[in-house]
């Protein structure tokens, strides 16, 4: 009977995003739009870099070539179509009500709101994020070897947990507060800046490389997008794993710890 309950609850979610899977597809003009606007950011970061590299007269700042710089901001196209949102979604179930609802359904609400962005990350990697690094691959002629594509895969996977973290800690903090808008925009420019995704970390003053090097941010952005370029070698990336899983180690507990007073908040005032 136990291997049946869990068995059922797995179809649950199985059908929850099989259908949220066929919703997202019956909007496919978004996809086209969607892809555009990802390729647009960084074809514009490379105009500004280009202008940056010819005023300075140089071929590589920091051992950071023009190519390097083009690659990098593409793959942050790629990481950004697979970072999770959940915070956003969060705080309209807050404004609408629709938490007390989830709590009725046989879906818990962590676990729906999970399930649907892990559905939605699978639909935008194979329409947004597969499209631009075959586009980067082809067009820029990336260098990929077998290492680099598991270091690469690995990567994305850990930036998509510690960013799933840290997207439910700002997504808790809806439930006591009426508007979280602000919030998520400052906590994302925050993430954008110590995590390179505005500059690369080793071309930022060394201070603030520093910060940025304790931080989970930079598992984020910098270094998913800097392993394809050749900035993180292998060795280095490694090292850097034990950091990585403390952080998540962390910032999983602190969800925990939270969750609980938010459940206790949503008992108290019936939200």
């Amino acid at each position: 009977m136990k291997e049946y309950a869990i068995g059922f609850g797995i179809n649950r979610y199985l059908s929850y995003s099989r259908l949220l899977i066929k919703s997202s597809f019956a909007y496919k003009t978004d996809f086209a739009i969607k892809l555009l606007l990802r390729i647009a950011n960084p074809i514009i970061m490379l105009f500004v870099w280009t202008a940056i590299y010819s005023a300075t007269h140089t071929s590589a700042i920091n051992n950071f070539s023009l190519y390097q710089i083009s690659i990098y901001f593409f793959i942050i196209a790629v990481v950004n179509s697979v970072a999770p949102s959940v915070s956003w979604a969060m705080a309209g179930d807050v404004r609408s009500g629709g938490v007390f609802t989830s709590l009725t359904r046989p879906i818990r609400y962590v676990s729906n709101v999970f399930t649907a962005d892990a559905t939605g990350m699978l639909v935008d990697t194979l329409t947004l994020g597969l499209p631009i690094f075959i586009l980067l691959y082809f067009f820029l002629h990336l260098n990929l070897t077998l290492l680099s594509a598991s270091l690469f895969l690995l990567s994305m996977g850990m930036m998509y947990a510690i960013a799933m973290m840290i997207e439910f800690l700002l997504g808790f903090f809806s439930f006591f507060t009426t508007d979280i808008g602000g919030i998520i925009n400052m906590a994302y420019f925050i993430i954008s800046f110590f995590g390179g995704g505005f500059v690369p970390l080793n071309l930022l003053p060394p201070s603030i490389a520093h910060i940025s090097s304790v931080l989970p941010f930079q598992f984020m952005i910098y270094f998913p997008a800097s392993i394809l370029t050749g900035a993180v070698s292998p060795s280095q990336l490694f090292s850097m794993f034990p950091l990585a899983a403390l952080w998540f180690v962390a910032l999983l507990a602190a969800n925990f710890v939270i969750w609980s007073r938010v459940r206790r908040h949503i008992d108290a005032v019936g939200v």
